[in-house]
């Protein structure tokens, strides 16, 4: 009910026209996004394919090595976007080209099961590959250079901490802090499951609060001035999200504080559901593809659920 109506200081009910617009967004990039989709899955040419493409999404490497394979999204001549694994990963801009074993995803065997149709679709593709004989064509420009700026920063930080991952407990560590479970066992994964707390390695709302909680009490301490305090809190919420790759719990949550941040220095009093609703609509005008991704419904949910 918080969610669609909202309730005045006469126990009155009116709906909020934020919900009417977030709900239209959502159901117009469904119906969208869906017909595209469903258009490169019929258009796609599986089996060992040659390919050409430029990497539109370069991926995010492993932690203590970012220089390894990843998972880099491709958009060949004819517009179709395509997921490729790349064993040497080629730059944001870059153009490749090779012979690649394409398939679509599947859907889910069981009920509630995991689906790499949804997951694909959640990146903007209907298909993925294995690149094989792959050669990548650097493209240098001004203009890549500065795009490429997150993923270069992104890389080193995970470079220089190389040490701190494949220590004893680095695993745990890097799940914890990017969100990033590659380097665990199936039993430490398993664990944490059955612990019931494997919903900290989703980096969300929680993380960015205690990222964010030294520096408010350091500038309580020197009296930072009131502008000082929200200019660098907004930069600092953008840390997090940059390193682990700008996932839905993430950035969810650091646009929501940008946003809180922007009513405060406006005087205005936010409310937390409009808020809510309104960081989810830019969510989806940014990656109107994200609304196929659970991820992206867990977070908003979760969310909602606290502010109701």
């Amino acid at each position: 009910m918080g969610l669609l109506f909202s309730r005045t200081q006469g126990r009155t009910y009116r709906i909020r026209y934020m919900a009417v617009l977030f709900i239209l967004t959502a159901a117009l990039s469904f119906a969208i996004t869906g017909k595209r989709l469903y258009a490169w899955e019929h258009m796609a040419a599986v089996g060992r394919q040659r390919f050409t493409g430029t990497v539109i999404h370069a991926g995010v490497g492993t932690p203590g090595d970012p220089g390894g394979g990843r998972w880099q999204t491709i958009r060949t001549p004819d517009g179709m976007p395509a997921m490729l694994w790349m064993k040497y990963p080629a730059r944001l801009g870059d153009r490749v080209e090779g012979a690649a074993l394409f398939r679509t995803g599947e859907g889910t065997r069981n009920p509630g099961g995991y689906s790499s149709r949804l997951w694909l679709w959640s990146k903007g593709a209907a298909l993925c590959g294995l690149a094989e004989d792959c050669e990548v064509c650097r493209v240098d420009h001004v203009l890549w250079t500065i795009r490429r700026f997150p993923d270069c920063l992104r890389d080193r930080v995970r470079r220089c901490t190389t040490s701190f991952f494949h220590a004893d407990g680095g695993p745990l560590l890097a799940s914890l802090t990017l969100g990033d479970t590659s380097l665990m066992s199936g039993i430490e994964q398993y664990h944490l499951r059955f612990s019931g707390l494997s919903h900290l390695t989703s980096i969300s709302g929680t993380h960015l609060y205690y990222f964010l909680m030294p520096y408010q009490a350091m500038a309580r301490r020197r009296g930072h001035s009131f502008r000082k305090r929200i200019i660098s809190r907004v930069l600092l919420a953008l840390i997090p999200g940059l390193l682990c790759g700008w996932k839905s719990g993430i950035a969810r949550a650091s646009l929501t504080v940008c946003v809180i941040h922007l009513d405060t220095a406006c005087r205005k009093q936010h409310d937390p559901v409009n808020t809510l609703l309104f960081v989810g609509i830019i969510l989806i005008l940014i990656n109107p593809y994200g609304v196929w991704g659970q991820a992206f419904w867990m977070s908003l949910s979760a969310a909602g659920a606290v502010s109701c």
